[in-house]
This record gives C-alpha cells, sequence and structure tokens, in this order.
C-alpha cells in the first residue's frame, strides 16, 4: 500500500511532531504495535456496536446511503491528485445531502483537567482527525460538509454524539502544513522538528443544546417546585432545597438540555455541565 498520511499523523503534523511521523513513515522507526494496547483494542471491539446503537438511537439510516464507508475496508479514502492524504472514516453518513464523518469512541469518563468536561477533553483529542478525514470524505463525495461527529462510548454508557463544526479556514490551515511535512517525504529529507513552531490552540465550535419549554409537557413537578422557588425566594433553606430538587428533574429528562423553562423559572447548564436556576 502506498504511504500517506492518516488521521492520526494529521494531528502530529499539526502539534509539530513533524520528525516522528516521518521516521515512522519511511520505516526508520515502526510504528507502536497497537494490537497490544488493550484501550485501543477495546475500543476497535466495541465500534460497530457504538454505531449500531447510535444509528438506531438517532433514527439514521444503518445501511445503503446512511454508512457510506467502513472501517473495515482495506485501501483508504485518498484525494485525487493528493493520495497522501488518505483516511478510514468510521463512517460516512449522508445528512441533508451532505456527507459528515463520524468517528467512534471508547474512552474513559470524566477529565483530568479543572474546568474540562469530557466532552471537551474528546472533541480536542480528535478535532484535527476529523477535520482531515472531513477534507478526504468533502473531495471524494463532492460535497461541503457542515459538521464533524463523535459518538462516544463513556466506559459502560453509551454517550449523546458530540456535533462539532468543520472549520475550513482550520482545514486549509492543515492541509498546508501536510504538503508542506511531504515535501520532505518526496525528497527524503528529514525534516527538522517543529514542535516549538505549533500553532496556538484553536477554539471548538460545537452545537449548543437546544431549549425546552417545560410547560408544554404539563410537568406538575416541575410546576409545583417552581412555585416553591418563588414562593420561598426569601427563605433561604428552602429556596435551595428547591432549587436542588429542581434540578434534579432536569437531570432525569430523557434529553439533555441547554436551558429548561417554564413557569417562572429558568434552569441553565453551562459549559462544565453544571446547572443554574434562576427567576425569568
Amino acid at each position: 500500500m502506498k504511504p500517506y498520511i492518516g488521521g492520526t499523523s494529521a494531528k502530529k503534523i499539526w502539534n509539530g511532531e513533524w520528525l516522528q511521523v516521518y521516521n515512522e513513515i519511511m520505516g526508520i522507526t515502526p510504528k507502536e504495535d497497537l494490537t497490544k494496547v488493550f484501550p485501543v483494542q477495546l475500543g476497535s471491539c466495541t465500534e460497530d456496536l457504538n454505531l449500531e446503537f447510535q444509528f438506531r438511537n438517532q433514527g439514521w439510516d444503518i445501511t445503503g446511503a446512511g454508512r457510506q464507508w467502513q472501517h473495515h475496508e482495506d485501501e483508504p479514502l485518498r484525494i485525487h491528485g493528493a493520495g497522501y492524504i488518505a483516511c478510514h472514516p468510521d463512517a460516512v453518513l449522508e445528512i441533508d445531502g451532505l456527507y459528515t464523518v463520524i468517528d467512534a469512541k471508547h474512552t474513559y469518563p470524566g477529565s483530568f483537567i479543572a474546568g474540562e468536561t469530557q466532552e471537551d477533553r474528546l472533541t480536542s483529542s480528535y478535532y484535527w482527525q476529523l477535520t482531515h478525514n472531513t477534507q478526504i470524505v468533502n473531495a471524494h463525495f463532492q460535497t461541503k460538509a457542515e459538521w464533524m461527529i463523535l459518538s462516544p462510548i463513556w466506559g459502560n454508557i453509551l454517550g449523546d454524539i458530540i456535533k462539532i463544526k468543520v472549520n475550513y479556514k482550520h482545514m486549509a490551515q492543515l492541509r498546508e502544513r501536510e504538503e508542506a511535512f511531504w515535501w520532505h517525504i518526496i525528497n527524503e529529507t528529514p525534516p527538522e522538528s517543529k514542535e516549538g513552531e505549533a500553532p496556538e490552540p484553536v477554539e471548538i465550535e460545537t452545537s449548543e443544546l437546544p431549549t425546552l419549554d417545560i410547560e408544554e409537557l404539563k410537568n406538575n413537578n416541575w410546576a409545583n417546585e417552581a412555585a416553591r422557588i418563588l414562593a420561598t425566594e426569601e427563605s433561604i433553606k428552602e429556596n435551595k432545597e428547591a432549587k436542588d430538587d429542581i434540578k434534579i428533574i432536569v437531570n432525569e429528562l430523557p434529553v439533555m438540555y441547554g436551558k429548561v423553562t417554564g413557569y417562572g423559572i429558568e434552569v441553565r447548564r453551562n459549559k462544565k455541565n453544571k446547572l443554574s436556576v434562576h427567576i425569568q
């Protein structure tokens, strides 16, 4: 198989780890044997199950046009005229006539960084891989995707999909770095370390959670707790208990919302997944 820059290598190229990728592609240093890395193999074993359940939960077509490409294919997708830029996407989904890359990931829940959600951690880890894969899928299917999707399993829980907005400025910057890197492969010239020249971290745009007007659901529990909050605003202790109880109601809803409103009360969810109660 012809050598190419894959999604994992694309992230390293963006981060300035050019010499490491060069040595791997040129066969100077062997690639890591991932068959002996348990988390990687666990992710491989659960990938199809992940996608099967996620497609079913989202109501996506898992046959035909629904899953246009599978990682089991031996030959990767390549950009015509730039075959060194290639990938093995886990799945490609047609949404409103646009082809969207989906990556299935099995990872641990939470984050070790204060203030960072597990969604933030996963998004930043795979952003450049998704961006790399999306440019190839765009070229292959003659489309211009709007979103990239991660389907996570957190421990033993299938999480909600993470939709990441495609940033075409970032994609062009990544392509420029990949082309500059490939010059070294063609000319068999080891690159100097680029780690000190890695670009500044970029802001990643993900989809916003929807807003629910819970009055439409005629949720009596919410109505009762909302009434308690309004009636006991001056009573700090009882007010806190009511707010805690109404947060429990929000967390028990079948869908995660960014904002829930009704009966004069609004509950907001911030980027750290923390709930706060406000009087409208």
